[in-house]
């Protein structure tokens, strides 16, 4: 009837954001056959990443702005570089995150609420370094689904390590002091243009220059003879952790004393070559203690006092007290 027309009418009006489509039939039976089809999210991705590249660790810091239109999500998947460790993670509106092993090493960020609009992730994450290797494949974080991936990239490294692009898709290159404002030398910068992007870069490694200098001191008693020296190391264009000192003579028993040592020990037993070991590479200056007895005859009037010397540097300067 009319009336039942109109009401119809009136109330899909009202309804309107909710009825996508509306029909008039004339007579009885009615049949529709409807197809739905689900609206997918278009998840776009803003990119912040830094990555070091270091002797004993390599470390990728990265911060995604990831907007969803169209349709909410309850998930993000993120695929992340194999041997990276997550260290840390935080996420606007984060019920929780696990690591999934499926379709690669990943992690999958679980919201409160369906999330539409922005959402803003920090991942820190790192791996232990195996040398610094010939060739590094930029190691990269991948939002599954992005249709669109775009952003900043920032990788330096640490000193006496030169870095140089030798293949590069989907990322044009960036000046980073006029760009990102960096003024570290050595940085490289690009900015990211699609979600498959890829950076091969290629590694020179400069050895440290050691420059030692050290203060004698030597107090001759009866029957003994006891030693001290104090080194000081100037390390230029690269760090160092190794340093290996020679005792005055085989068989004489080393102490060591200094910042951030790790461990020391005799390496060569037969040249009397000790090594000490600190726990992370140290640059510019490095002040190391030496302390030793000898035993020497009480009968002798001549006393023949050796140096400690420093293997593998520059001249040695010897100042003797």
């Amino acid at each position: 009837s009319k009336e039942t027309t109109a009401t119809a009418t009136s109330g899909a009006r009202g309804a309107s954001r909710l009825i996508k489509r509306a029909f008039r039939y004339h007579k009885l039976p009615v049949l529709v056959i409807a197809h739905a089809e689900p609206v997918l999210p278009d998840i776009r991705v803003e990119q912040g990443a830094r990555l070091y590249v270091g002797d004993e660790r390599v470390e990728l810091s990265t911060r995604l702005k990831v907007t969803v239109a169209k349709a909410g999500i309850f998930a993000l998947r993120l695929t992340i570089p194999e041997d990276f460790d997550i260290e840390t993670l935080s996420c606007d509106d984060m019920s929780h995150w696990d690591e999934v092993e499926d379709d690669g090493h990943g992690v999958v960020i679980h919201f409160k609420n369906q999330a539409l609009g922005l959402r803003t992730v920090s991942l820190g994450m790192a791996r232990m370094g195996k040398g610094i290797e010939q060739q590094i494949q930029v190691p990269r974080v991948i939002v599954k689904d992005a249709r669109k991936h775009t952003g900043v990239l920032e990788i330096a490294s640490e000193a006496g390590v030169r870095l140089a692009t030798i293949d590069r898709k989907g990322v044009s290159e960036l000046n980073p002091r006029t760009d990102l404002h960096v003024l570290q030398p050595g940085v490289l910068g690009f900015r990211i243009l699609r979600p498959d992007w890829n950076v091969t870069l290629k590694t020179e490694v400069i050895s440290p220059v050691v420059k030692p200098e050290v203060l004698h001191r030597v107090d001759v008693a009866e029957g003994m003879i006891r030693g001290q020296a104090w080194i000081r190391y100037t390390i230029e264009n690269a760090g160092s952790k190794t340093f290996r000192i020679q005792a005055p003579a085989p068989g004489v028993a080393l102490s060591f004393s200094g910042k951030n040592i790790a461990k020391f020990f005799e390496e060569d037993t037969s040249n009397g070559v000790w090594r000490v070991d600190l726990h992370g590479k140290t640059m510019a200056d490095w002040l190391l203690h030496v302390a030793y007895q000898i035993s020497s005859d009480p009968k002798e009037k001549l006393v023949d006092i050796k140096p400690v010397k420093t293997l593998g540097t520059a001249a040695q300067k010897d100042i003797w007290s």
